[in-house]
């Protein structure tokens, strides 16, 4: 079991989904997802959607590209509601967020903490 870590998706560039869709899976492995995935809310979800198939578990920090609000996004809230749209969103995935509590990295001695 690993702990993977990616960041800066962009996924308002086609390649970047190409790129992502052709991700192989990783059942056992968990993955931050560190901050950049999409600046649409429908790009947002259709990752979460995509990872939280391929990873064991999945932790979510958001970037500020995440939390732009782009004009023609007519589904993105604004401001800190668009925040908790984003958590919302990763929480119909199971998509841990830092609004959730820590977690305990499995059979960890000393215990290990995922924050």
């Amino acid at each position: 079991m690993k702990l993977l870590a990616i960041s800066d998706l962009h996924l308002n560039h086609e390649a970047n989904w190409a790129a992502l869709s052709r991700m192989p899976a990783f059942p056992k492995d968990w993955l931050i997802v560190a901050g950049d995935v999409a600046e649409k809310i429908q790009d947002f979800r259709r990752a979460m959607d995509l990872l939280s198939h391929r990873f064991g578990k999945i932790f979510w920090t958001p970037g500020n590209h995440d939390l732009w609000t782009i004009p023609s996004d007519s589904e993105s809230k604004r401001g800190l509601a668009k925040y908790f749209q984003l958590v919302q969103i990763c929480r119909d995935f199971g998509v841990l967020t830092p609004e959730d509590a820590f977690v305990q990295w499995p059979n960890s001695d000393p215990p290990l903490f995922i924050a």
